[in-house]
């Protein structure tokens, strides 16, 4: 059995958009991360589902945990990871929910899971973002998604005395645009780019409900 990805170049493309956008201005703000689960392929993801290791079906992981597959909205990728600066400020009393909108002011996220343990969480970044926080601590269900009273506005109220965001750059724009102008060709040739009304697709199934089965979700 083999993680490895077939398309290493949407792999890379993908996981440079969760890095850059999400997970480097995360260490550079909070201090290291842990990287509990990340990058998953096919294979190894359906054995894990199959076995009932809580991971979730192929379906559902494609551009999230196995990043060089795109879903019907576009290319993504997805990792859980752990902060060890909000499990010191967990102990003291801080709320998961204060690094969720801490991360929905500041960050172009797609989806956060939190999850009981450690105050883990998935991280997901998507070029077609969802824009959902969902708990599997008690209560569970949504803390926001598009269409809530709560999610539009500034919510810096309920993370106060976090850090200000530390601002990054990508390690390598030169290599990152020839790779995406390769893989832009590729997919010209394959007739799998993402259309053009993709975003209106996205906007139209979220109004209809359209969601994944978040109970299918790793659990940590």
């Amino acid at each position: 059995m083999q993680n490895l990805p077939d398309d290493p170049a949407l792999a890379i493309l993908a996981g440079r958009g969760l890095c850059e956008n999400l997970l480097e201005p995360l260490q550079a703000t909070f201090g290291r991360l842990a990287v509990r689960s990340a990058y998953r392929s096919p294979e190894v993801n359906a054995f894990g589902c199959i076995n009932r290791l809580s991971c979730a079906s192929n379906e559902k992981n494609l551009a999230r945990h196995t990043w060089d597959r795109r879903d019907k909205k576009g290319m993504g990728a997805l990792t859980t990871i752990v902060i060890p600066w909000l499990v010191d400020m967990m102990a003291t009393g801080t709320p998961w929910q204060a690094m969720a909108w801490w991360i929905h002011d500041n960050l172009p996220y797609s989806e956060l899971q939190f999850f009981p343990k450690l105050g883990a969480f998935n991280i997901g970044w998507h070029e077609v973002p969802r824009k959902t926080i969902y708990s599997y601590v008690e209560p569970r269900g949504y803390l926001s998604r598009p269409g809530f009273a709560n999610h539009e506005g500034n919510h810096s109220h309920l993370y106060e005395g976090f850090p200000r965001l530390v601002r990054t750059e990508p390690m390598f724009p030169t290599a990152l645009r020839k790779v995406q102008a390769s893989l832009a060709f590729d997919t010209r040739i394959e007739g799998n780019a993402l259309r053009p009304d993709a975003a209106s697709e996205y906007e139209a199934s979220r109004v209809a409900g359209d969601t994944y089965d978040d109970a299918d979700l790793l659990n940590v």
